[in-house]
C-alpha cells in the first residue's frame, strides 16, 4: 500500500496473512498470532515425532472423519440474532489443536479445526487434552471462520472472529465475543470500527484484568508496512475504542511501516508493541505506551554485550519477538538478528524489572519463549528452514534466561504451555503436519496425544 493507507488497494487476507507471518514469526500468545489456515495444514500427523534423548512417541494416523457442516442427530446448536448459527462439532472427530492455554493438568482452552473443515473452533478440555468440546460463539454458518482468543481463567474467555479465507467485511460485522460460563453462552460486543478498513486479519487479543483489554488487527501491507488498528476496551470488549490507526496523522501514533510480530501490555497503562523491520532499517522496532496505547514512543534498547555496534549496522536486520509480561514490573523480550553478509543469526533475551527504563541482555537459543515465572523459561532452538524436520534443541533456564540447560532433542517446533515446573504440552509443528504433545518431566520427554471431538 506504499506509504499511505488506501481503501481502493485490493490484497487479498491469504497474501496479507502470509506477509505477517514472513514478518511476524513469534510465539502464539493466545491472543492469536496468525498461523498457516487450517486448509493448509495437515489433518493428522504421518511421520514420527522425536522426544527427548532420539526416542519415537509415534505417528497418529490421517483419519476421514465426518462432514463437520452438517451435525448429528439430536446435536446441540446456537441461536445467532440472524436465526441461524454454526452447529457444533459432532463429537468423535480428530482435533487439531493449533493454539492452546492449560489452566491445570485437566482443564484448558484452544482454537483448532477438524478435517475437511476450514473454520477455526474455540474448544475445551477437562481431561488433559484427550478431548476437546466446541463452546464456539454462535457465528454465522457456511463462512470459514479464523478465532482469536484470549483466556482469562477456566470460565472467562474472549474471542473474535475473521473470514480465513476472504476479506471480511463483508457480511456480518466484526465483533469480540466474551463468555462468562466456559462458553456455555457468548455476548457480542459493539461492532468494531472498521468502516474505513478493506481488510482485518486480528493477530493479538489480550486483557490486563476481566474489564481493559485490547485487540491488534492487521487491515493492509505495503512495500516493509504492515498497517495495522489498535482497539481497546475499559468494560470487559462490551465496547472497543480505535486507539491507533493508519490514517491517523496524530503525533506519537503506532509506526506502520515494518511488521508487527506481538503485543504486550503489563497493566492498563503500559505496554509494547515489537516488530521486524528484515534490516530495511537499522535498530530495533519496539515501541511503549505509557497512557494504554493513545500514544507511543520507541523504547531504545541498549546493543548486548560484546555486540555494540549490532544496531547500528546496515548489514544487520534485528527484530523483536515473544514478549512475555510478568506484572507488576517485569518484560522479557527476544530480540533476533540476522547478518546479511554472513548469514549469522543471533537471537538475545531482554529483560527489564522496572516497566522497560532499564535492560539486561543475554544469549538466547531461540527466539520462542515460555515462561512459568521470572526465573523459569524454556526456549527452542531455530530451526533448518530448508528441512522443517531436522532436530532442534529444547533447552530451559531457572535463572530467568542468563544460563540454559540441554534438554532434550525434537524434529519440531512448539508452542510451549507449561503449568508448573514438570508439566506441560506443546503443539508440535513440523512444515505442515501438526501434533499435541504432552510432557511430565519439565519437557525431557514427549508423549503424543490423539485429541478428538467430545460431546
Amino acid at each position: 500500500m506504499g506509504t499511505l493507507f488506501s481503501k481502493h488497494t485490493k490484497v487479498s487476507l491469504p497474501i496479507l496473512l502470509g506477509l505477517a507471518l514472513s514478518l511476524a514469526c513469534s510465539r502464539l500468545p493466545l491472543g492469536g498470532q496468525p498461523i498457516p489456515g487450517p486448509a493448509t495444514v495437515a489433518a493428522g500427523i504421518t511421520q514420527t515425532f522425536v522426544a527427548g534423548q532420539g526416542q519415537a512417541v509415534g505417528a497418529a494416523t490421517p483419519t476421514t472423519a465426518p462432514d463437520a457442516t452438517q451435525p448429528p442427530a439430536g446435536a446441540p446448536t446456537d441461536s445467532a440474532a440472524d436465526g441461524g448459527a454454526r452447529p457444533r462439532l459432532a463429537p468423535g472427530q480428530p482435533a487439531n489443536i493449533v493454539r492452546l492455554n492449560m489452566l491445570d493438568a485437566a482443564t484448558g482452552w484452544a482454537v483448532g479445526f477438524v478435517p475437511n473443515d476450514p473454520s477455526e473452533y474455540v474448544l475445551r478440555t477437562t481431561d488433559g487434552g484427550q478431548t476437546w468440546v466446541d463452546v464456539s460463539p454462535p457465528v454465522a454458518p457456511g463462512t470459514p471462520w479464523a478465532a482469536t482468543a484470549f483466556f482469562l481463567d477456566a470460565n472467562q474467555a474472549w474471542v473474535t472472529l475473521a473470514h480465513a479465507e476472504a476479506p471480511p467485511l463483508s457480511g456480518e460485522p466484526a465483533v469480540v465475543w466474551h463468555t462468562q460460563d466456559a462458553g456455555q453462552n457468548w455476548s457480542p460486543s459493539q461492532p468494531l470500527n472498521l468502516s474505513d478498513a478493506e481488510y482485518s486479519a486480528p493477530s493479538h487479543l489480550l486483557f490486563v484484568d476481566n474489564l481493559r483489554g485490547w485487540l491488534l488487527t492487521h487491515v493492509g501491507a505495503g512495500m516493509n508496512h504492515d498497517y495495522v488498528m489498535l482497539f481497546a476496551t475499559g468494560d470487559g470488549g462490551q465496547t472497543w475504542s480505535r486507539l491507533a490507526d493508519p490514517l491517523s496523522t496524530a503525533p506519537n501514533g503506532l509506526p506502520m511501516s515494518c511488521g508487527k510480530t506481538d503485543l504486550a501490555f503489563l497493566d492498563a497503562q503500559t505496554g509494547w508493541v515489537a516488530g521486524d523491520c528484515h534490516g530495511v532499517a537499522p535498530g530495533v522496532y519496539f515501541h511503549r505506551t505509557a497512557d494504554g496505547g493513545l500514544t507511543w514512543q520507541p523504547q531504545v534498547l541498549p546493543p548486548p554485550p560484546g555486540a555494540a555496534n549490532l544496531f547500528s549496522l546496515e548489514t544487520v536486520g534485528c527484530g523483536t519477538y515473544s514478549l512475555t509480561p510478568l506484572p507488576p514490573q517485569t518484560l522479557k523480550a527476544a530480540v533476533h538478528c540476522q547478518d546479511f553478509v554472513s548469514g549469522e543469526v543471533t537471537v538475545w533475551i531482554y529483560s527489564s524489572a522496572d516497566a522497560g527504563q532499564n535492560w539486561d541482555a543475554s544469549p538466547l537459543p531461540g527466539r520462542d519463549l515460555f515462561f512459568l515465572d521470572a526465573n523459569t523459561v524454556w526456549s527452542a532452538a531455530e530451526g533448518d528452514v530448508n528441512d522443517p524436520n531436522a532436530p532442534r534443541h529444547l533447552y530451559r533456564s531457572d535463572d530467568g534466561g542468563q544460563s540454559w540447560a540441554d534438554i532434550t532433542t525434537v524434529n519440531w517446533g512448539p508452542q510451549l504451555d507449561f503449568i508448573d515446573a514438570n508439566t506441560g504440552w506443546a503443539v508440535a509443528r513440523a512444515g505442515e503436519e501438526l501434533a499435541l504433545v504432552h510432557s511430565t518431566d519439565a519437557g525431557a520427554t514427549w508423549q503424543l496425544l490423539n485429541p478428538t471431538t467430545g460431546p
